[in-house]
């Protein structure tokens, strides 16, 4: 489960038992994929926008792998095309984006990304 979604959940729980917690600060949001943050949106809008948090996002990989399902077509690079829409997604959560270039894989991942962060 994504440590936001956590945080965000005992924070709830905290809420219906009666304790109050206040909203966090700062956000730092981790995920493999542009698109990711797609899981835990609800709750990035809540922190980063509703609540003022300051927000970052770091996103390992350009998202290069899978299919492209727009209209009309990804233009041969679906990684620019994520990345774009990355960046579009951190102007809306009023967040910070740090998005890495590192292969986006399937297995082997902790031997790739070392030695492509050398």
């Amino acid at each position: 489960m994504d440590v936001l979604a956590l945080l965000l959940l005992l924070q709830m729980d905290a809420r219906i038992r009666g304790i109050h917690h206040p909203p966090p600060e700062r956000i730092l949001w981790i995920g493999a994929h542009p698109d990711d943050e797609a899981l835990v949106a609800p709750l990035l809008g809540r922190a980063c926008i509703e609540n003022g948090a300051d927000c970052s996002l770091l996103v390992m990989t350009r998202g290069e792998r899978g299919d492209c399902f727009l209209p009309g077509g990804c233009g041969g690079d679906l990684g620019a095309v994520r990345s774009a829409e990355m960046s579009r997604a951190a102007l809306l959560f009023r967040a910070r984006l740090t998005l890495w270039s590192f292969s986006d894989v399937l297995t082997d991942v902790d031997s790739v990304w070392s030695s492509e962060a050398g």
